[in-house]
């Protein structure tokens, strides 16, 4: 069996990662290089700051929420201007939003390898998205370079040299005189212009402060603004530019980017149906009303050995399971640091994958976590909460009392929670 997860949705630091590479934002002099890197590895936590929102004197950490921001500073200071980057940043933002809500959050994903749904959702989802955003972007700050970098039903070759040669047509320069306006002599750069226009050489980041002096991008922000598109466009694989490309002009359709994914994983689920030994372990650990009988637990383990042999058989197919079962299992036994282990691979197998599974898992992980102390696992399973819209903070409809706080109102459903799914007759011990 696999010891990384296969199936399922891209995680959002996948996500982050190809907008960070794509955006040339965090090169690896920059500040933020290491809070990256720290996001990518799974060293730093999502949402570390959002425990210690509420104290006046609590050190701030570069979280995701706080990434983000440091990165819309970032793009604004090198490359744009605030309201461009503001702008830029809250579009990518409703899109993250509209992923996690939309696709993440309703359809389940576990049944189709991430490579098929990451396919799926660049075509249907991701590329349309950037189409709309980009169109956007062509009606208030456009200089009618977007169809040039983008050619509908071809592939522009080099997006950073159509920028460049358009900028020129634009102000009406030859490369002599843009080279005397930059106060440059045109023996020394006019070679090394021709090379970035027509596309022989790409423009290195060493050399962007004389490409910024040469083609007018430091006065004025419209064209710094389509040379970071272009740039960004150059960095993507040819299929997914070509699906930006034919979506640009077209509006964006939720329904239609769903169903592509909806019709792909009915057929991968209705084609993967639960063996006997699955629906014998629901049976045995998952009632919240049970009568313990003996040899439940003899009978738990035999269905989990078996169940596991299916899922080695299948490539993976359904693997979070195996752990989350254990983990049952075992606290069902009275073993909670069996548990604790059990519940970490389970969550780290089943994020991202089939909304309901992935909600119980991170419940009873944080229940079990909670009850039994064990901080740093119980950090990283709130992460997962946040992001899979399972937290109690988000789903709570009443008012708070007065004297509610984040953590009263999180340490109350997870107490809740625990109870919940390990009531004292579900134990093995408490044979009739």
């Amino acid at each position: 069996m696999s010891t990384a997860r296969m199936f399922g949705f891209p995680d959002v630091r996948m996500l982050l990662n190809a907008f960070v590479k794509a955006s040339h934002l965090v090169p690896s002099d920059s500040e933020l290089y290491a809070d990256v890197r720290q996001f990518m590895t799974g060293k730093r936590r999502l949402y570390a700051g959002l425990e210690k929102a509420t104290r006046s004197n609590a050190r701030p950490v570069v979280d995701f929420p706080r990434l983000w921001n440091l990165l819309e500073e970032d793009l604004g200071k090198k490359w744009l201007t605030p309201e461009m980057s503001k702008a830029i940043f809250s579009r990518l933002e409703g899109t993250l939003d509209v992923y996690l809500t939309d696709f993440v959050h309703k359809i389940s994903g576990a049944a189709l390898p991430t490579t098929r749904i990451s396919e799926i959702l660049g075509a249907t989802f991701f590329a349309q998205r950037l189409a709309v955003d980009l169109n956007w972007l062509e009606q208030k700050w456009g200089i009618g370079v977007l169809r040039k970098i983008l050619p509908k039903g071809s592939l522009e070759p080099n997006p950073v040299a159509q920028v460049l040669r358009w900028i020129r047509k634009l102000e009406g320069w030859s490369q002599r005189k843009a080279a005397l306006l930059a106060g440059l002599k045109p023996i020394e750069v006019v070679d090394q212009m021709s090379n970035w226009e027509t596309g022989r050489s790409a423009p290195r980041k060493d050399s962007f402060p004389l490409l910024r002096k040469l083609y007018g991008l430091e006065t004025n922000e419209q064209y710094r603004l389509w040379f970071w598109i272009a740039l960004c466009v150059s960095s993507m694989e040819d299929t997914f530019r070509k699906e930006i490309a034919d979506g640009i002009g077209r509006t964006f359709d939720l329904s239609a980017a769903q169903a592509p994914l909806v019709e792909a994983t009915n057929a991968a689920i209705v084609e993967a149906s639960p063996p006997t030994s699955f629906q014998v372990l629901v049976e045995l650990l998952c009632k919240q009303s049970v009568n313990r009988k003996q040899g439940d637990r003899d009978r738990a383990l035999a269905a989990l050995d078996e169940f596991h042999d299916h899922v080695v058989k299948n490539g993976g197919l359904g693997e979070f399971h195996v752990p989350a079962m254990a983990g049952r299992i075992a606290m069902l036994s009275h073993d909670p640091t069996s548990a604790r282990d059990h519940f970490q691979k389970a969550v780290e197998l089943a994020q991202y994958q089939e909304p309901h599974s992935v909600e119980r898992i991170l419940r009873e992980a944080a229940a079990i976590f909670h009850r039994h102390r064990y901080a740093v696992p119980l950090k990283d399973v709130t992460d997962l909460q946040w992001i899979m819209g399972v937290h109690p903070i988000q789903i709570r409809k009443a008012a708070w009392d007065d004297d509610d706080t984040w953590e009263s109102v999180t340490e109350q459903k997870r107490v809740f929670d625990y109870f919940r799914y390990f009531p004292p007759q579900a134990f093995f011990d408490r044979v009739e």
